[in-house]
Order: structure tokens, then C-alpha cells, then sequence
């Protein structure tokens, strides 16, 4: 259903604070597509997994 565009280790942080190594932006074709994928029993299934090995941080974005 989405798209992975960039996976790749976070260089440095000018900003503010984010803790975490690596960023992976995915590609939906809409808003509606990406939250129907967060909240599919698949992935709701594995989030207890995620959960152990990683510290993640979702977010929606829109391109202009």
C-alpha cells in the first residue's frame, strides 16, 4: 500500500530534538491510505513487536 521513498541514517540534528538513528519517509497516495494502513488489524497486530525494537514517531505530511 505505501512506498518506501528514504530510508537512511540520521546525519545530524540542527534543530530541535530528535532522538532517533534513522528516518524512513513512505509514500501514500493519500492521507486516507495511510491511516487505513496504520489502523489495519496487520499492522495493529504487529505493533507489540515494533514496539520492543524501536522507538518510532509517525506523522502525516502532504506535499504541495
Amino acid at each position: 500500500m505505501g512506498q518506501i521513498l528514504v530510508r537512511a541514517p540520521i546525519l545530524e540534528t540542527l534543530t530541535g530534538a530528535a532522538n532517533y538513528d534513522v528516518l524512513v519517509v513512505i509514500e501514500f497516495p493519500d492521507a486516507d491510505s495511510a491511516r487505513t494502513w496504520y489502523q489495519s488489524a496487520e499492522y495493529q497486530a504487529l505493533i507489540p513487536n515494533r514496539d520492543e525494537a524501536a522507538d518510532m514517531l509517525f506523522t502525516l505530511a502532504e506535499t504541495a
